[in-house]
């Protein structure tokens, strides 16, 4: 039986939230749909004084990729879940919303390849500029540079 906490959040994410499930330690998990995230994530700020980004994550599962906006929302964390499609990993970003959202996103886009838009400085944050050999935490990546090497 969800807690009230959890029934508040379903009431009033109706028709936004695909589900909202919660887990043993009481961690609340909102699926939403990327063309509502910006909805979402306005909404959070405005009613729930959900300001604050902890951090974003990405799991990739091979057909797709799962996005998790982690938030401490009231007494718990939400996290956004997000599924983008491999063959279009994109996703509008938060940083109109939430300016603390500029590093994950460029994170995001370096390191995975997640195309994110209407980011304001999509400037590499972890690899070299020089870097031309693909998004290295991918799950199919291979360094192209080890060719041979066994």
């Amino acid at each position: 039986m969800a807690d009230e906490y959890v029934s508040n959040l379903a009431a009033r994410f109706q028709g936004i939230a695909k589900a909202i499930t919660e887990d043993k330690q009481a961690k609340v998990y909102m699926e939403i749909p990327r063309e509502s995230l910006l909805k979402a994530v306005g909404i959070l700020k405005a009613e729930y004084d959900g300001y604050h980004l902890s951090t974003i994550t990405v799991l990739d599962s091979g057909d797709r990729f799962e996005l998790l906006y982690h938030m401490p929302i009231g007494p718990r964390l939400l996290s956004l879940r997000v599924f983008l499609p491999r063959s279009d990993p994109t996703v509008d970003s938060l940083t109109g919303l939430i300016p603390g959202a500029i590093l994950y996103e460029r994170e995001l886009n370096d390191i995975m390849g997640i195309q994110v838009r209407n980011h304001p400085d999509m400037r590499r944050l972890l690899l070299p500029d020089s870097w031309q050999w693909g998004h290295p935490l991918r799950k199919d990546w291979t360094d192209p540079r080890k060719k041979g090497v066994k």
